[in-house]
């Protein structure tokens, strides 16, 4: 399971509220399993994605996560859900396209491997990935 993107930018950034930067940040985003697109989305909000996955990562018991974001309309953009004991990700917008049934190290993982990705690519940008990405 990974969760990367391409083209990271914050091209339509023009002010500086926390707001701003979480849906002004953008990547082309790609959720893969074993090599299977499971999701892909151009001008994907990553920075306000990685905030929320972190705070997900940080509550004491793991419920599903379904992405709300300020940019698309439906919730669970993004889902990553419990199914059986095992955990799968995808998307509302393809309900039968998502990943096999993976444990949660995997999950977390992967997760965590994101944040790392778009925190690095904020500092490389100029800005200040703790304000950003951290509660």
């Amino acid at each position: 399971m990974m969760i990367s993107y391409g083209a990271f930018n914050a091209d339509d950034l023009c002010g500086d509220t926390l707001s701003e930067y979480l849906v002004s940040v953008e990547a082309d985003l790609r959720i893969e399993d074993g090599g299977t697109q499971v999701y892909s989305e151009l001008d994907f909000p990553v920075a306000e994605l990685a905030r929320n996955l972190l705070a997900w990562l940080k509550s004491p018991h793991q419920d599903d996560f379904l992405f709300k974001s300020e940019s698309f309309e439906e919730v669970g953009s993004v889902k990553i859900c419990r199914v059986e004991g095992k955990w799968t990700i995808g998307s509302v917008y393809y309900p039968d396209c998502v990943s096999r049934p993976t444990d949660w190290g995997t999950v977390e993982d992967a997760c965590r491997a994101f944040i790392y990705m778009v925190r690095n690519d904020l500092e490389r940008f100029g800005f200040d990935s703790t304000w950003i990405l951290d509660e």
